[in-house]
């Protein structure tokens, strides 16, 4: 093998390992996203529930708690969660120690 092979060897190895990591950073993601939606469309209509003195829950109401739900748990998911998809430079964390 040449010097250029072995270069060309180690970086498709590289390449693969980082998408296999991310792939697996979005896969955890979207699993808490998933229960985020769930939990809150849930917790919405009972709100909706009570609030409206047991009224029928119809379609239409179902549509817009899973609207606003959805960005809620994406907040949840990213900002409070602190759920990093992308891996944060090694020098970042250090200089944040100091």
């Amino acid at each position: 093998m040449y010097p250029l092979d072995i270069i060309i060897h180690l970086a498709k190895e590289l390449v693969c390992e980082y998408s296999r990591y991310m792939s697996r950073r979005i896969e955890i993601f979207l699993e808490f996203l998933v229960f985020g939606v769930a939990m809150g469309v849930l917790e919405d209509l009972i709100a909706v529930w009570f609030v409206t003195g047991g009224e029928p829950i119809t379609w239409e109401i179902v549509g817009i708690v899973i609207l606003v739900a959805i960005p809620f748990a994406a907040i949840g998911e990213l900002i409070v969660d602190k759920e990093h998809l992308f891996p944060i430079n090694e020098t970042l964390k250090k200089k944040k120690r100091r």
